[in-house]
């Protein structure tokens, strides 16, 4: 009869453990109603500082500047996918200043794509 509270106790810690830190990484394989709820955060390159192991980004976005930290593999993507005045999409919880490896949703060369003028001349 002693043993529920302890067992109880042991539960409850390795919910909240296994909530907070396996969500985020079991998330592409949950269903779409039970997945932490992302932010789509946009903005451009303004800065791109490419070390030998890591690949720092500023990004400046609506809310301010983002300094975005990646390394290992994702480095390597980053450091021959982006350049300085491309335009970046990261997938976040929430906008934060600093981040390390965000998920990189697309990326826009060249910043905001230019649309064509529309003609005055009737066609034919």
């Amino acid at each position: 009869m002693r043993q529920w509270p302890m067992a109880f106790g042991v539960g409850l810690a390795l919910g909240i453990v296994g909530t907070a830190l396996l969500a985020p990484r079991l998330a592409p394989y949950l269903p779409e109603a039970w997945r932490p709820k992302q932010t789509l955060i946009v903005g451009e390159i303004i800065q791109k500082v490419d070390r030998a192991d890591q690949v720092r980004l500023v990004v400046e976005t609506e809310w301010g500047a983002l300094l975005a930290s990646f390394t290992g593999e994702a480095g390597e993507k980053v450091r021959l996918l982006v350049e300085e005045g491309d335009e970046v999409a990261f997938a976040m919880a929430a906008y934060q200043a600093f981040v390390d490896n965000p998920e990189v949703v697309r990326v826009v060369k060249g910043g905001h794509p230019e649309r064509p003028s529309p003609s005055t001349e009737q066609p034919g």
